[in-house]
């Protein structure tokens, strides 16, 4: 539906007489669904006979795509005798809402749940807060939304205080972990009411003992809650399942900081109804990471 309005806003022609012939959607992790490609693929077909197909190149994909949020972080702990007894997690980035509403001025409380106030980590005190923050280019929340950065935030900090304390990452995250129990975030006031997609944290518990499992079964199987694992088709490393969400993940700037930059080489590009994909050079990012974590 939002590609039909998309190619029938740019055409100027009646929704009723655009047809888009859908097709799996494979490895698209929710850049598909961003109708931009579309438009332009049916500006081409104007000026061609048959048809017509549409590659981008990697240096048009990383110009003038969609972009998942930056996002800058500070966590602190308290660890006056071995153990860690208060979590301070500070983040600031664009929020989801922004997209649609440009005056939002930062993450929901549902967003902290995406990564951040959800951890199972045993720690008796807690605190998870968002500062604001301003999109600087067009935001696609793509495969993981928040996790992504939550993840890799949460995960290079507890590497940090395994290393501090000379411990082995796992056995610090599963320390971290705490004995098994069925954490209830809603009654600790960490997450709205709608969360958990809307399902009752006593059919969807958020169970310590599943993170400390070493098998993960597939759909068919019983995901054993309230006893022991099966032995399933996917295996998974003790550290990375206590972790829950340990993703990492680098990005490398072509563009110098201090000289010309080879961004500015095109001009941006626009799709009806969205507002127009700015050159963000990978100098102004790397200021605009040093201007949030100003504001933590």
């Amino acid at each position: 539906m939002d590609a039909r309005k998309a190619i029938a806003e740019f055409l100027k022609v009646d929704l009723a007489n655009v047809t888009v012939h859908v097709t799996l959607l494979g490895g698209g992790f929710g850049r598909k669904s961003k109708p931009d490609f579309i438009c332009e693929r049916r500006l081409f077909l104007a000026r061609a006979v048959g048809a017509v197909r549409v590659q981008w190149t990697r240096e048009d994909d990383l110009q003038h795509s969609y972009y998942h949020s930056v996002a800058a972080h500070r966590l602190a702990a308290l660890d006056s005798s071995g153990k860690v007894t208060a979590w301070l997690h500070r983040s600031a980035y664009p929020a989801i809402a922004s997209v649609f509403a440009p005056n939002v001025p930062g993450p929901s409380a549902d967003e902290l749940t995406n990564g951040a106030s959800d951890i199972p980590f045993d720690i008796p005190n807690m605190s998870v807060e968002a500062c604001p923050a301003v999109a600087m280019a067009r935001i696609g929340w793509y495969r993981s939304v928040n996790a992504v950065h939550y993840g890799f935030a949460i995960g290079s900090f507890v590497d940090e205080l395994a290393h501090a304390a000379k411990q082995d990452t796992g056995d610090f995250l599963l320390q971290l972990i705490g004995s098994d129990r069925q954490v209830d975030l809603s009654k600790a006031g960490l997450v709205a009411p709608a969360s958990n997609y809307g399902a009752t944290w006593a059919d969807h518990p958020l169970d310590s003992a599943r993170a400390r499992g070493r098998a993960a079964g597939d759909g068919q199987e019983r995901d054993g809650r309230g006893g022991k694992l099966r032995a399933a088709r996917g295996v998974a490393s003790p550290s990375i399942a206590a972790s829950c969400r340990t993703w990492r993940w680098w990005w490398r700037s072509r563009c110098s900081p201090t000289g010309p930059c080879w961004c500015r080489r095109r001009p941006s590009r626009s799709t009806p109804g969205m507002s127009p994909t700015p050159i963000v050079p990978g100098h102004r990012w790397r200021a605009l990471i040093t201007a949030m974590s100003n504001t933590l």
